[in-house]
């Protein structure tokens, strides 16, 4: 970009996507690269409202061929909630998900929601996947709320058709828990088989709305529990798991001004934190460190996830950590949303973490880093809330890695794009420009046929065929 005497910007150099940006104060018009996007090549919607088909999902390879399967929650779907399941999701068509789903599994309860959470795990040792459903409304028709999990084994029959019975149910006794709002997997026990954790982050056993993380054992025989020390922290919002740690959040944590942690108008509300166990035998990790967040309503640990990124050329494992509801670095931005990304450094027993670098959403309100997801070496984020002064549609940004990582902010460094600039440093931005849709507001990825990266970016409130009946949308990245 070359300027005039007068600083007015005349001519533009080295962009292949030019677009125009007028500017009142100065008055100046900036000539800057477009994001670049992509059309979806598939999609699919429910027809039945209110369903918020696309919430959840989750990818594996169900029935023992080559091809991969995909498991979508729809826990809004006639007041009980149901799962859809695509066999050899590839070739299924564009169109209506009640039509192309292979079979579609309802709440054994009368109401609830299940389908708010999912997981794909060999829980009986058969070589088949298992699909386990979390229903964190159960006990709703009493007003309790309790929560429930539903373990479906899968099996062949004589025809080699893959189908699902029933065959456990876990329970919480405790009311007002949502036992099953998240779940997780992982080898927890380091005997080279996964665990099941199960998320109740409103249980409130020593308090309220504290929370608490089940992990119980792959055959289901034993479990333990981890619970949040601090009052509507709800601990056990995010997890995520590496070969020696594990990782729990706590989005709510309130940083307390005096010792006793009494309330005082000084105190951080909902800053947020998240604590770091290391790895042991017989179901029983051990905290190390807990890291909490500086702003105020930032939500430090809205999600949680490992990945091995490309770093300035070479791979490491870091943690990133959702901090959705964070106001801008100028404060001038409310709710725009943030990632951190943070390195593990082992030495002896001290384990040392640095912030490499953080990123901030573009837009208020946007909730950039609600969802965190990745791809080999790459990182997926998205800003459901994302929009304009009429309405949001959501955004999500595709980064194949990152060859910089400026101290700081790295989505302040934008050149002649408006500060924060998340797009400018990502590979692919999509968006469905659908209103009020939460675009983004659950992603899945996994590797395809002819080996192309496949994105499956959820709609959970699209209205596309039916009020917030939702929909689920394939893009090739």
């Amino acid at each position: 970009m070359e300027r005039d005497e007068n600083g007015t910007k005349v001519k533009l150099t080295n962009f292949k996507n030019p677009e125009i940006r007028y500017s009142e104060t100065p008055h100046t018009l900036e000539l800057v690269e477009e994001e670049k996007t992509a059309q979806s090549h598939l999609s699919l919607h429910s027809s039945i409202p209110y369903s918020t088909f696309g919430k959840v999902m989750v990818s594996a390879y169900l029935d023992q061929d080559e091809n991969m399967d995909l498991v979508v929650g729809a826990p809004g779907r006639d007041d009980r909630g149901c799962i859809y399941i695509f066999l050899d999701v590839e070739e299924t068509g564009t169109g209506v998900a009640e039509d192309q789903a292979n079979t579609i599994i309802c709440n054994p309860g009368d109401r609830g929601r299940f389908g708010s959470s999912l997981l794909t795990l060999d829980t009986n040792q058969d070589q088949i996947l298992d699909i386990v459903v979390g229903d964190p409304y159960a006990g709703a028709e009493l007003l309790e709320y309790s929560g429930r999990v539903y373990i479906f084994s899968g099996s062949l029959n004589d025809n080699n058709t893959l189908i699902y019975h029933l065959t456990d149910v876990l329970d919480c006794e405790e009311k007002f828990a949502n036992f099953g709002s998240y779940l997780f997997k992982g080898d927890v026990d380091k005997d080279g088989t996964e665990e099941i954790l199960i998320s109740a982050p409103y249980s409130g056993r020593d308090g309220i709305q504290r929370g608490a993380l089940y992990i119980y054992s792959t055959k289901l025989k034993n479990y333990t529990i981890l619970e949040g020390s601090r009052d509507y922290e709800r601990f056990g919002s995010s997890v995520a798991l590496s070969s020696e740690y594990l990782v729990v959040s706590s989005p709510f944590y309130r940083i307390c001004w005096l010792n006793d942690c009494t309330y005082h108008e000084n105190d951080l509300q909902s800053a947020g934190a998240f604590t770091v166990f290391s790895l042991r035998p017989n179901l029983d990790p051990k905290q190390i460190t807990r890291v909490q967040g500086t702003m105020e309503f930032g939500c430090l640990g809205a999600e949680l996830d490992f990945r091995t990124l490309n770093i300035h050329g070479r791979l490491q494992e870091v943690l990133v950590v959702g901090e959705s509801s964070a106001a801008s670095e100028s404060g001038d931005l409310e709710q725009t949303g943030r990632i951190n990304i943070y390195s593990f450094n082992q030495t002896g027993s001290e384990l040392v973490m640095n912030n490499l670098a953080r990123m901030s959403g573009e837009s208020e309100s946007g909730r950039f880093g609600q969802v965190v997801s990745g791809f080999g070496e790459g990182l997926v984020v998205s800003a459901p809330y994302l929009g304009n002064s009429l309405y949001s549609y959501g955004k999500v940004y595709v980064y194949d890695g990152f060859t910089e990582l400026p101290a700081g902010d790295i989505s302040s460094h934008c050149g002649v794009y408006p500060t924060p600039c998340p797009g400018h440093l990502a590979s692919l931005v999509l968006t469905d420009y659908l209103e009020n849709s939460l675009f983004g507001s659950s992603l899945n990825t996994f590797q395809g046929k002819q080996q192309t990266r496949i994105l499956i970016i959820g709609s959970e409130r699209s209205n596309v065929n039916g009020r917030l009946s939702g929909s689920i949308y394939f893009y090739k990245i």
